[in-house]
């Protein structure tokens, strides 16, 4: 048979090298009786199934969304626009009403998903995904009520998609991507477009060029974080070696730890060999596996826990090897006041020069001890 693990909210299913997690559902669908959290899966739910139907009905629906977070991730926006998110902005190129038939190839589709993305007009506009194509004109109108008195009230998300569940067009964008992020992406998304439309208008491109399209420089970073290969997830996934990855040491300076080894036991887990997992059998196997652990995306989650203040944190999902650190000039001219404003031999610390920064960065790289293998200084 299939084996499996179960715990008290989900059943781990094996299966040839894959872990298929099914999560439980109690209540057997009554959202109201299940809580925030229950109500987020349902929701879930729902969306994938309005996917289910895209996917049927545009074969190249799915291999455009494929493109479009392999792009998101390779430029270090991964958990900063989410997978449903970049999910609708496809949907959005496949059927809003317009001049253009919906897209016939996977690269048609990624170049209106890049323009879709640089040219609409965030700030004063929603973006209206009808998947169901249902809306009518009363329900477009609600919606651009909301977003009117949104904007004014307290300005908004910085995206705002319109579906027709959720009419005030928050339930993905609330809280992300920020307004510095979107910008950023769009910048992104319009070099992106022209760099991909002057190469479809050529012959036969090389393989690199393509993959330039899905690379983001490191330039706009201030500081770099460089992960160790073997505490990589999928290391396999990366398009571009570490090495590729990393600064001109001519212009960045590399901060030396005391600590730049991992401990006995972290080398210990990071080399752990299947084959000796094999000779202890079938049990021993499945007890030892830790399906779903991911060391470094829980080191990118702290990161943002403790620094979000000061800085904002960049990383490829798919097996990048390195973490983007920006620091936030505002979070240092606010500590900066602070510290004016007190009376003379008052201060408390903090962000406010160079060798806190320094402080800063070594506190990330104790944090993740083990995992880091330095950092770049730009």
């Amino acid at each position: 048979g299939i084996d499996s693990i179960s715990s008290e909210d989900s059943v781990d299913v094996l299966f040839e090298g894959y872990a298929f997690r099914l999560t439980l559902d109690p209540q057997g669908g009554h959202v109201a009786a299940m809580g925030t959290d229950a109500s987020s899966f349902q929701v879930r739910n729902k969306h994938y199934s309005a996917l289910a139907v895209l996917v049927d009905k545009y074969p190249e629906f799915a291999p455009t969304v494929r493109l479009a977070k392999r792009w998101i991730a390779g430029h270090m926006l991964s958990g900063h626009i989410n997978d449903e998110t970049v999910e609708l902005l496809v949907a959005s190129c496949f059927t809003r009403p317009c001049a253009c038939q919906p897209p016939a190839t996977r690269v048609s589709g990624f170049c209106r998903f890049l323009e879709l993305l640089s040219t609409h007009p965030w700030n004063s506009q929603p973006l209206i995904v009808d998947l169901e194509a249902a809306m009518t004109k009363s329900f477009i109108d609600t919606a651009m009520i909301h977003f009117d008195h949104s904007r004014k009230q307290h300005g908004g998300p910085s995206m705002c998609i319109v579906l027709p569940d959720d009419v005030e067009g928050n339930r993905w964008t609330k809280s992300q991507p920020s307004k510095e992020v979107l910008k950023k992406a769009r910048k992104l998304a319009q070099a992106t477009f022209e760099k991909l439309s002057g190469m479809c208008n050529v012959g036969e491109v090389p393989t690199s060029k393509w993959k330039s399209l899905f690379v983001s420089s490191q330039a706009c970073n201030d500081v770099i974080l460089v992960l160790r290969p073997e505490a990589l997830k999928a290391p396999q996934q990366s398009i571009c070696s570490t090495a590729a990855l990393l600064p001109n040491p001519e212009r960045a300076s590399l901060l030396q730890t005391d600590f730049a080894e991992p401990r006995k036991q972290a080398r210990a887990a990071m080399h752990m060999k299947a084959d000796r997992l094999l000779h202890a059998g079938k049990d021993g196997v499945l007890n030892a596996l830790l399906v779903g652990f991911d060391p470094v995306k829980r080191y990118v989650s702290l990161l943002r826990d403790q620094y979000t203040k000061f800085c904002y944190i960049f990383v490829d999902e798919y097996g990048g090897c390195t973490i983007g650190i920006k620091w936030k000039a505002k979070a240092f001219l606010q500590r900066e006041e602070s510290e004016a404003s007190k009376p003379p031999g008052t201060s408390t610390g903090g962000v406010n020069g160079e060798t806190d920064v320094s402080e800063l960065i070594l506190e990330m790289l104790s944090l993740g001890e083990g995992l880091v293998k330095g950092a770049f200084v730009l």
